[in-house]
């Protein structure tokens, strides 16, 4: 197979024709970052472990988007999903790790359950790792292909949600580290760090985080970014940990 790398002239932000890889991908923001790349010409693979929600997202992107049902956290769905790039496309240009989770409050250092920090880093910390180990023979194969973890403000704030940090601070870690591992192959890995969006899960636990409408971004507001970094004109971005949040952590 001819390498991307060497052949592709075309620098600019379009995602068309690109193979982009979501995981999470049937969740709210997940759903409108596939639809908006599918209506713009990017082959979408969405990744979730909700079946009902992966349906759905097929019917509103008239089956353009491909869906995939499985963990993040299962090396064989893992593989599964590869094989299945491996023999749609031949190649994978972005790998989006949207997928995660956390309680409401996962408690202080005194109060909280090990077992829920272990849950806790297991989705946002080693499902990245499973998916990105997954993909990385992919990824070789791409156009200027890159890695995009989707870390979150709680590293930027003191929050009562420790585990949730302590998981998304080792994501950033994780995302650094890649960028020397993988330099060799061309494959770059940058972060975004998301404030609260308005979500059909988090505007249901509005209430109990005291947040207004207001307070809250839309997931259309931040998926030009995603898009950004799945094309090949974010080439020059590596390392790169983006703030998202509106302004959040500093006010």
């Amino acid at each position: 197979m001819t390498d991307a790398n060497e052949t592709s002239p075309e620098y600019g932000n379009s995602v068309r024709d690109r193979v982009i890889a979501l995981t999470g991908g049937a969740g709210g923001l997940g759903t409108v970052i596939a639809a908006s790349g599918a209506e713009r010409g990017a082959r979408i693979v969405a990744f979730d472990i909700d079946e009902a929600a992966l349906a759905a997202l097929q019917a509103r992107t008239g089956g353009r988007v491909h869906a995939i049902r499985g963990s993040i956290l299962d090396e064989q769905d893992a593989a599964r999903a590869a094989a299945f790039i491996r023999a749609e496309f031949g190649r994978l240009d972005c790998l989006i790790n949207l997928a995660g989770g956390s309680r409401l409050a996962d408690g202080d250092i005194v109060s909280s359950d090990p077992a829920e920090w272990r849950r806790v880093i297991e989705l946002d910390l080693i499902g990245a790792m499973l998916m990105s180990r997954a993909m990385e023979p992919l990824l070789r194969a791409g156009d200027r292909p890159s890695i995009v973890n989707v870390s979150s403000v709680v590293t930027r704030r003191s929050v009562p949600v420790t585990g949730y940090a302590a998981a998304k601070a080792g994501l950033e870690g994780f995302t650094l580290s890649l960028v020397s591992q993988l330099h060799a192959d061309k494959i770059r890995a940058n972060a975004v760090c998301l404030g609260p969006l308005a979500t059909p899960r988090l505007l249901h636990r509005r209430a109990t985080l005291k947040q207004t409408a207001a307070d809250l971004k839309s997931p259309e507001e931040i998926v030009e970014l995603f898009l950004f970094l799945a094309s090949a004109g974010a080439a020059c971005l590596n390392g790169a940990v983006i703030l998202a949040d509106g302004g959040r952590s500093l006010i």
